[in-house]
C-alpha cells in the first residue's frame, strides 16, 4: 500500500491533494513562508524492521504508516522532522482536492498515449514503427494501421497545428485504432494504477485524517470545481492577494466559452492531446477497474 500526497500552505491552513491533482496550480497560492511537503506514505508491515529513512505514525484509529517528506523539487528532508511535527500539519488541512475518477483515467490513458507518440518520429527515422513502446514491456506494431504518420508528426505539438486539412483525420484514425488496441491487449489497471498519476487516493485521505479533531470541518471539493470555489482560498488567505497571485497567473474566474481554457484541468496540464473518444468512457463504465 504506497501513496503519494502534497501538503499545501494555503494561509495558516493546508489543502491536501495528490501529487499531480492541482498541486503545481495551488502552489501559486501556497503561503511562502510555511512548508510545501510532499508526502510518500506506505503501511508498517514489520514494527521490527524500523528504519531511520521513514517517520512512523500511528493514527488514534490504529493505523500504522511510515512517510518519507520531500520539497517541491523532492529533495529528501525526511530527517528534518518527526511525527509530532506531521501530524501537526494534518491537524491544519482544512480542505481536501479531489479529481473525479473518469476524468483521472482519461488523464491517465492521455499520458500513456502522450508517451507512446512522443516514440514515433524515432521510430520513424530507424524504421521501428513495428515495435513503439507504450508501457514497460508493451509494445505495438503501428504499421498494421492505415495511417500517415509523416502527416501526423509534422502537424503535431503541445498544441496541434490544423494547417493541413487531413491531419485531424488521420489523428482520429491513429488514437481509435491504438485505444482499441491498448483496451484489448493490456492490464490497463496495471498500468495506470501502478503509476503515481491516477491513485485512488481519496481513501487514504480518509484513513489519514477522519481520525483527527479537524475531520469534520475538511471540505471537499473536485479539481473542476476550484474556479466557482475560489472563496475558499479568498478566505484563507484574502482577497487581495488572491486577486494579486491570480492575476500574475493571468488566471480569470470566468472564461469565455470558446476559449481554448475552458477550466482549471486543461490550465495546469502540460500535456494536452486532442482526442475524444467514447472509447475510453465505455470501457472505463464496463471494466474492472
Amino acid at each position: 500500500m504506497i501513496c503519494n500526497l502534497s501538503l499545501i500552505p494555503i494561509g495558516d491552513s493546508y489543502w491536501v491533494t495528490a501529487t499531480k491533482i492541482g498541486s503545481n496550480y495551488l502552489k501559486n497560492f501556497a503561503n511562502p513562508n510555511e512548508l510545501y511537503l510532499r508526502l510518500s506514505i506506505s503501511n508498517v508491515i514489520d514494527r521490527h524492521t524500523i528504519s531511520d529513512d521513514f517517520i512512523y505514525i500511528t493514527f488514534l484509529n490504529g493505523l500504522n504508516l511510515k512517510f518519507q517528506i520531500f520539497d517541491f523539487d523532492n529533495q529528501n528532508y525526511t530527517d528534518k522532522y518527526d511525527s509530532d511535527f506531521i501530524l501537526n500539519i494534518f491537524q491544519k488541512v482544512t480542505t481536501i482536492l479531489t479529481r473525479n475518477p473518469l476524468e483521472r483515467f482519461k488523464s491517465g490513458i492521455v499520458q500513456k498515449i502522450s508517451e507512446l507518440y512522443s516514440e514515433i518520429p524515432l521510430a520513424l527515422k530507424t524504421n521501428n514503427l513495428n515495435n513503439v513502446k507504450f508501457h514497460n514491456d508493451v509494445y505495438f506494431d503501428l504499421t498494421k494501421y492505415d495511417i500517415d504518420y509523416t502527416l501526423l508528426v509534422d502537424g503535431f505539438g503541445i498544441t496541434p497545428k490544423h494547417q493541413n486539412v487531413n491531419w485531424p483525420i488521420e489523428w482520429n484514425k491513429f488514437t481509435q485504432s491504438i485505444l482499441i488496441d491498448i483496451f484489448n491487449r493490456c492490464d490497463i489497471s496495471k498500468i495506470l494504477l501502478d503509476d503515481l498519476h491516477t491513485q485512488p487516493v481519496y481513501h487514504f485521505f480518509y484513513l489519514i485524517l477522519n481520525s483527527l479533531p479537524n475531520w469534520s470541518n475538511i471540505k471537499t471539493i473536485d479539481i473542476n470545481e476550484i474556479d466557482s470555489n475560489s472563496k475558499l482560498i479568498v478566505d484563507e488567505i484574502g482577497l487581495d492577494e488572491y486577486q494579486y497571485r491570480n492575476n500574475l497567473l493571468d488566471n480569470k474566474e470566468n472564461w469565455n466559452e470558446n476559449d481554448e481554457y475552458v477550466n482549471i484541468l486543461k490550465r495546469v496540464s502540460n500535456k494536452r492531446l486532442y482526442f475524444d473518444s467514447h472509447i475510453v468512457s465505455e470501457y472505463f463504465e464496463t471494466s474492472p477497474i
